[in-house]
């Protein structure tokens, strides 16, 4: 049985985010080691630079771990995106190294295309 394939806009979305995220998340680290480095004051920093740097790690963490779910919701945890329904595994067409990664919904009858392919890790 053959669904329509639909192109799944909202998975590319949650990986740009995710980047988009990290890069600022990066971006405060550097910031605020920049100011611990311009304004220390016999090699120690005083309480708002170690609390910024404190900060601007904890969101860096926090933007890795968003970033590792982002990427199981294109996979394990993968919904629907007109329904909601959860999918359970992706097609079989993950033995084809660069297949598209689709799931099939079959409370919908939609096959969504998440843009993304299959890779192998490794040579």
């Amino acid at each position: 049985m053959s669904y329509p394939i639909r192109p799944d806009r909202t998975s590319d979305q949650r990986m740009r985010r995710a980047v988009l995220l990290f890069v600022v998340a990066m971006l405060c680290v550097g910031g605020s080691l920049a100011w611990v480095i311009a304004t220390s004051q016999g090699g120690e920093a005083g309480g708002p630079q170690s609390l910024a740097t404190c900060c601007s790690l904890l969101f860096v963490f926090a933007t890795v771990a968003y970033m590792f779910y982002a990427r199981l919701r294109m996979g394990f945890l993968y919904r629907c995106p007109k329904c909601g329904t959860r999918i359970k595994s992706p097609l079989p067409t993950a033995a084809e190294d660069g297949a598209p990664i689709r799931h099939r919904c079959d409370k919908c009858r939609i096959e969504w295309d998440t843009g993304w392919n299959y890779a192998r890790g490794g040579d």
